[in-house]
């Protein structure tokens, strides 16, 4: 794509709908162009001449024409950027059905986009020199281009009217009206006092004139008391009024205008257009605050101030023009008579296009006069969800129903609408419609040229003419629940939700998929069935796929708050679900996605890593790792610390090569920040975050590449816990090293830390060693099973909560052990027939015991169900482990999905994961 293209690209992706501010319409004045510089022909598109950037927040004296000295005088600013720019403006009415307008530099790239309203917008500073060409492109609320501008920018033009507020011809102004003047460029304030006046006949009427600030290029005229109801007055605006270049208004301009009877409210309400906004760094947008009173009247002619959070992500000019500035998030706000608005900006270089887009509904019908809500989704080519992005909502008809977008969630929807569970807030879309006439409309959002529809009836219901249901082909893994949904569908193509019960529904394989009478289907066994829905003379079908699956292995991960769970199946597939805020999960996540709980996460599994063959996955805190046959490792998600092993610190939802030539054997994920590898040579290698000297080197912070642990020492296997890492040798002795303050390396001593690997107390040997956060758990050969290390929680299992051990202490229980996993603050162990057992915090139920309890269980507690396991995975707060029967099951802290069963719901039972005969 040539830079050109891109431009236009990127402009597009960042267009939002004026419809918002559209229908709080902006008068236009309607003055027409005068001949300008060279005899230029009157035109409704004003291209200033050039000045530099950073002039143009300081006036020079109109008592001193043609000197460039500066004094106190103020005038409209402009962008805040270095070098020339000049002023764009296109006068109201002149690209009818416009949404959104791209203007590019054609020399530079230089690009801004701005909202339309009625037809045109308001000056727009973009970096320009004399002699450049600036190109402008409208586009409708489709993205379909509506018009085409060219111009060259002058050496010299003087300023013109581009509208007023009232505008011309204007009747019924509030007596208290603000009147408000915008020009084509900024203009001395010096100059205005005399030029600008109101006159009731003959008579002048007092007031003063001030730059409004916060509006580019905009003057305010204030009346010094209310003026008189029902009556004539008119603006005129002369000639003396001069630019930063001292050159005088082209022409002088009158507008007359009558008032009415009213006072304008104060103002109730701030609006930004849009509220929320994805952009990549470099690009530029006009934002637009609207006011309004509490009727929802639209106020004009106050000053707005705009600043920005502390962040340097983005920055705004005190005319609203918005600049990303780095990768991240950052807010934008408008402050209107003490009334305050915020603004979203999330700045991302990997920003995705949308590939398609969902309404909440199909169809709907609301009272003219009544209004309804509605809501989108936007997706990118996988099937991702994209938040933030401008959106554009537009009707067909606007005597029948019009639409603006709202900041609100609705008061009442079915949170199922999408993929039949509430969608992340952050990525939906809401929109009003209202109803002003009785006939049918099609309301249309759209994002990047992505569109659909939903029609809505107002008033009088049309006649039924078929029956449709949804979804009308869906794959459900086993043992899953769905429900189907009907609805009736009108002469206009309008849909009527109808009853589940009032519908009769029937499966032509129940084995596979049953339903029953409220429009459910259980997903019973693999294979596929249709439904057949019967409503009145009407008939509908349904193909229903259900899949299973078979996991070889999983492994959680996670922390206490935020989980995520990935397995390996014996389709050799990746399968992940739960907490995504980072891409562990092996999905884009989601901007916004950090919230807690996170905007971003999977209840069921999801295949990812295509094209991958995994033989082992590690997931940690937010990142998961995976070991390919051939001993390649591979990482994906959060990447603070390098703890991906990529030789960098950026973020991945796909999987990237750890940078090593080294052939792996296993490959061992943490609760915090890092990872490490058994090479096939027996050496271990670590990288990630090494505060501690849980990489087993000293002398560095981190590394975002494999070194090698110190002391020389081959082993078999590896754990790694918080700032923690253990090592079990051939023989069976075990060593720890890293962070020490709770003695969790089981040296018989405290010390703050250590980068060398130290062994255990006791001349214990080992047949496996677990790292939890700040503790450590290891079966001996014998079978039994010992705990140290921190035991605020109870995690030691030894009957107490209340103090450190430094050495190896026998867990309570006469048990012979077969496995162990240690988690931040709990612990759970396999006994030698396959009895699950678990000890430590059952906040969110990860002991598998029943219940969920703030609760602290000090020895273990047997897991209920009556299941025996063969294979144990702790991370976080929740707790998966795999039956003897095969299947694996999970159980503990499920906000965000991470046990795989579908829901949200916390369990403190063992749950199945979705897809598992």
């Amino acid at each position: 794509m040539t830079r050109t293209g891109w431009i236009a690209f990127r402009n597009f992706r960042l267009a939002v709908l004026a419809a918002g501010v559209a229908s709080c319409s902006q008068d236009a004045a309607g003055p027409g162009g005068v001949a300008g510089e060279g005899g230029d022909p009157p035109s409704p598109l004003f291209v200033s001449n050039s000045r530099p950037a950073m002039a143009s927040l300081m006036a020079p004296s109109a008592n001193t024409p043609g000197q460039p000295a500066f004094n106190a005088a103020r005038s409209v600013s402009g962008s805040a950027t270095d070098g020339n720019i000049a002023y764009i403006a296109l006068q109201s009415q002149t690209a009818i059905g416009g949404a959104t307008a791209s203007i590019t530099n054609t020399r530079s790239g230089a690009a801004v986009t701005t909202t339309m309203v009625d037809g045109g917008f308001d000056p727009v500073p973009i970096p320009a020199s004399s002699g450049d060409n600036v190109a402008i492109v409208v586009r409708n609320s489709s993205g379909d281009v509506v018009a085409n501008f060219n111009n060259t920018v002058p050496s010299r033009r003087p300023p013109k009217i581009v509208r007023t507020s009232p505008g011309r011809g204007k009747t019924g102004i509030p007596l208290n009206k603000n009147i408000e003047i915008v020009f084509s460029e900024p203009v001395i304030e010096s100059s205005l006092a005399s030029s600008i006046r109101l006159f009731r006949g003959t008579q002048e009427v007092s007031g003063t004139t001030t730059i409004l600030q916060g509006v580019t290029a905009a003057v305010l005229f204030k009346p010094t008391s209310n003026l008189e109801p029902n009556t004539a007055y008119e603006l005129v605006v002369t000639n003396g009024v001069r630019d930063l270049d001292n050159d005088p208004l082209d022409s002088t301009s009158r507008v007359p205008f009558t008032t009415g009877t009213s006072v304008e409210a104060p103002i109730a309400s701030v609006t930004i257009i849009p509220d929320r906004l994805s952009m990549r760094v470099g690009d530029q947008f006009q934002a637009a605050a609207v006011a309004k009173d509490a009727a929802g009247n639209e106020v004009t002619g106050h000053e707005v101030r705009w600043f920005a959070d502390t962040l340097p992500t983005v920055s705004v000019t005190s005319t609203g023009l918005v600049t990303a500035r780095s990768e991240g998030a950052g807010r934008i706000f408008a402050e209107v008579d003490g009334v305050t608005a915020g603004m979203s900006v999330f700045v991302s270089n990997g920003l995705l296009a949308a590939a398609s887009l969902k309404v909440a509904f199909d169809s709907s019908s609301v009272a003219a006069g009544g209004t309804l809500q509605i809501a989108a989704v936007a997706f990118d080519a996988d099937g991702n969800l994209l938040p933030h992005r401008p959106i554009q909502w537009s009707t067909t008809n606007t005597s029948v129903a019009v639409v603006a977008p709202s900041n609100q969630p609705p008061t009442a929807m079915d949170p199922t609408w999408f993929n039949g569970s509430a969608p992340p807030s952050l990525a939906v879309y809401w929109a009003n419609i209202s109803g002003v006439a009785n006939g049918v409309a099609r309301i249309i959002a759209t994002i990047d040229g992505r569109s659909d529809t939903a029609v809505i009836t107002v008033g009088s219901s049309l006649p039924v003419v078929a029956f449709d249901v949804i979804p009308d082909t869906t794959t459900l893994w086993l043992h899953e629940s769905a429900q189907f949904k009907g609805s009736s569908v009108n002469s206009a193509g309008a849909r009527t939700p109808l009853a589940a019960t009032d519908i009769q529904w029937e499966s032509s394989n129940p084995n596979v998929a049953s339903i029953g009478a409220s429009g459910v289907v259980d997903a019973r066994a693999a294979g596929s069935a249709s439904i057949t829905a019967h409503w009145s003379t009407y008939t509908a079908t349904i193909l229903v796929t259900v899949a299973q699956v078979t996991f070889e292995s999983l492994s959680a991960g996670g922390t206490q708050l935020n989980g995520h769970t990935c397995a390996i199946g014996t389709d050799a597939a990746t399968y992940c679900w739960g907490n995504n805020s980072g891409g562990q999960v092996g999905r884009p996540t989601v901007l916004g996605a950090e919230l807690e709980p996170p905007a971003s996460f999977f209840t069921k599994p999801i295949t990812v890593a295509p094209g991958f063959a995994f033989k082992k996955l590690a997931t940690g805190s937010t990142y998961t790792c995976g070991l390919t046959a051939s001993g390649e490792a591979y990482c994906w998600g959060h990447n603070p610390n390098g703890e991906l092993g990529s030789n960098n610190t950026s973020d991945s939802w796909q999987p990237v090569r750890v940078s090593s030539d080294l052939t792996f054997v296993d490959i061992a994920a943490g609760n915090e920040h890092h990872t490490c590898g058994l090479a096939s040579s027996g050496r271990a290698f670590c990288w990630g975050l090494n505060a501690n000297g849980e990489l087993g080197v000293a002398g560095m912070f981190e590394s975002h590449a494999p070194v090698t642990v110190s002391g020389g020492i081959n082993f078999t296997s590896l754990s790694v816990g918080g700032h923690h890492t253990c090592g079990v040798t051939s023989d069976g002795t075990g060593y720890c090293w890293g962070d020490n303050l709770h003695g969790q390396l089981g040296v018989g001593t405290i010390a703050s830390q250590t980068a060398t690997p130290l062994p255990i107390a006791g001349g214990l040997k080992f047949a496996m060693v677990t790292a939890g956060e700040a503790h450590s758990c290891g079966i001996l050969v014998t079978g039994s099973l010992l705990c140290w290390g921190a035991d605020g929680f109870g995690a030691l299992g030894n009957g107490t909560d209340q103090g450190d051990t430094f050495v190896p202490a026998p867990v309570t229980s006469a048990l012979k052990f077969s496995a162990v996993a240690a988690g931040p603050v709990h612990t759970c162990a396999l006994d030698v027939d396959g009895h699950a057992y678990c000890w430590g915090a059952n906040d969110a139920g990860q002991l598998g015991i029943g219940i969920v309890t703030p609760s602290l269980f000090t020895t273990p507690q047997p897991v209920v169900g009556g299941l025996t396991f063969d294979k144990l995975s702790v991370r976080g707060a929740h707790t998966c482990a795999r039956s003897a029967a095969g299947p694996w099951y999970c159980w503990g802290n499920n906000q965000t999905g991470a046990l795989g069963a579908g829901t949200s719901t916390t369990s403190g039972l063992p749950v199945k994961v979705l897809g598992q005969p």
